[in-house]
């Protein structure tokens, strides 16, 4: 037999793919029987549909990521709010998992990367991974906590990572940023259904049911700010494409239409400060340069704010404490940094209550303000409550995606995961000075930075970013991309 010193780079690869292989069987199977000895079969329904993904792994790359995102957009979301099986969500998650695999293989393959070095934010999310495997060895969570965590807030970024190693071209990327475009179109007869059929007949008025394709409870509400901030984004694509001439008037008209239909019946107050942000992010230096410019912007802006106002005051607002757009503002403030709004027979709890929560926790000591009380530990789930979730109950103690890394992975924790985005927005901003980029690329680039802004001003709004698929694939979609513009730009340069 010859020695390994003497293997071929084709023998030495098949060689680490089957022993890659043999530790993710094992690890499989370890998995199977702790899952089934804790009596938790969602797991090993998971499980099966992972070896059957031996077929999704052989997709190109391009066709894999279309399907994700249709599941993640379109599928998952619809059939959990439609027949109640929430379950769902772990498809969309075992998909997004299966890309370690197509991650791992890449990495093992005989063909050199060129220019495939890491990206700035890939360190910080070494750290933040680092930090957590540390906590994880600290607090020694339980085995469904673990699994619960693990599944939250991991796979989507093995999506992250191997973006930048797929075999991707622009016309590839061109098919799946204008797959948005589409999501937002989808958006309005599920948003017309929800509003007139649905929501206005709840026992308990609210139309935080009118949630589009992104998934929820018709009566207990669900991710309509979700649905509003895709849609808000979307839009920005497409505005980006329309002043870029790769975008016709009539089809940009109509995509208008289509996101003040979804904003105009989804009443998502954020809609008011995400939206404005998003244009200005799109004009961006061309309105610093033109006071002209500047003032049309403005004066949109304010047509824009103003009408929505006018209309959330006739239809949601006319029956509430708070009427018109000021009041409701200064209600809404108010309830964001109220440090003392806890509601112990609903368990809500403010944003502003959920971080004092944190800060005065009485058990805290040095190893859990640094790095925190363990993955999913502020957790809430189906198969799992994490320690300081039980211990806080019923108090939703994890209103929002800070309050989660800072329970979870602490202070030192928090600043790794803020690192990443601020990285991934560092590298995208670079590629779009001025000649870095053609047009199509410069709409594609400018798209993933107002996706990243918008995502990092919902990390003290909501939870999101934590435990939903979609704001997940966004991210992964703006820092994969952002990876692959870097290595392109070294392999052209």
């Amino acid at each position: 037999m010859p020695s390994i010193l003497n293997w071929s780079p084709a023998q030495l690869q098949r060689a680490a793919v089957w022993t890659t292989a043999s530790a993710a069987i094992g690890g499989l199977a370890l998995l199977l029987g702790g899952a089934i000895a804790i009596g938790f079969y969602a797991v090993p329904a998971l499980l099966v549909a992972l070896l059957l993904g031996g077929v999704f792994l052989q997709l190109p790359d391009r066709y894999a990521l279309l399907m994700l995102m249709v599941v993640v957009l379109f599928v998952q979301g619809a059939v959990g709010y439609y027949t109640g099986f929430t379950k769902i969500s772990w498809l969309a998650y075992g998909l997004a998992g299966l890309f370690a695999v197509k991650f791992v293989t890449k990495l093992f393959d005989s063909r050199p990367q060129t220019g495939a070095g890491f990206a700035g934010w890939m360190w910080a999310l070494l750290a933040f991974a680092s930090i957590a495997g540390i906590g994880l060895l600290i607090n020694r969570p339980a085995l469904a906590q673990l699994i619960a965590g693990l599944k939250n807030q991991f796979p989507f970024w093995m999506v992250a990572l191997y973006l930048p190693l797929a075999g991707l071209n622009d016309a590839d990327w061109r098919a799946i940023w204008r797959l948005m475009l589409i999501v937002l179109v989808c958006q309005v007869p599920f948003v017309f259904h929800q509003h007139f059929f649905i929501a206005a007949g709840r026992s308990v008025m609210g139309w935080d049911a009118v949630v589009g394709t992104f998934g929820g409870n018709p009566e207990a509400g669900g991710l309509n700010a979700v649905m509003v901030l895709f849609c808000i984004i979307s839009f920005a694509l497409a505005l980006n494409l329309y002043l870029r001439q790769q975008l016709s008037g009539r089809h940009f008209s109509a995509l208008l239409v289509c996101l003040l239909l979804v904003i105009l019946l989804g009443e998502v107050k954020a809609a008011f400060f995400w939206l404005p942000v998003a244009i200005l992010l799109v004009f961006g230096r061309a309105i610093l340069r033109s006071p002209v410019k500047l003032l049309l912007a403005s004066a949109g802006i304010a047509v824009f704010v103003l009408g929505v106002g006018f209309v959330y005051e006739k239809l949601y607002w006319k029956d509430v404490p708070q009427r018109g757009l000021a009041e409701n503002a200064e209600h809404s403030f108010d309830y964001f940094f109220d440090p003392n709004l806890i509601v112990r027979e609903t368990g809500e709890v403010s944003r502003g209550a959920a971080l004092a929560l944190w800060a005065k926790d009485p058990q805290h000591d040095i190893y859990s303000v640094l790095l925190g009380r363990g993955i999913a530990a502020s957790m809430e789930g189906a198969i799992s409550r994490g320690e300081v979730a039980q211990r806080y109950y019923p108090y939703h103690i994890g209103a929002t995606a800070l309050a989660i890394l800072l329970w979870d992975y602490g202070v030192l924790g928090t600043l790794a995961y803020l690192s990443i985005l601020l990285l991934a927005l560092v590298s995208l901003f670079r590629q779009l000075r001025p000649g870095q980029a053609d047009p199509v690329r410069h709409a594609y680039l400018s798209t993933a930075l107002i996706a990243l802004v918008l995502v990092v001003l919902t990390i003290p709004y909501n939870s999101t970013l934590m435990n939903e698929p979609a704001t997940q694939l966004l991210v992964a979609l703006a820092c994969g991309y952002a990876a692959w513009g870097s290595k392109r730009k070294q392999n052209d340069a």
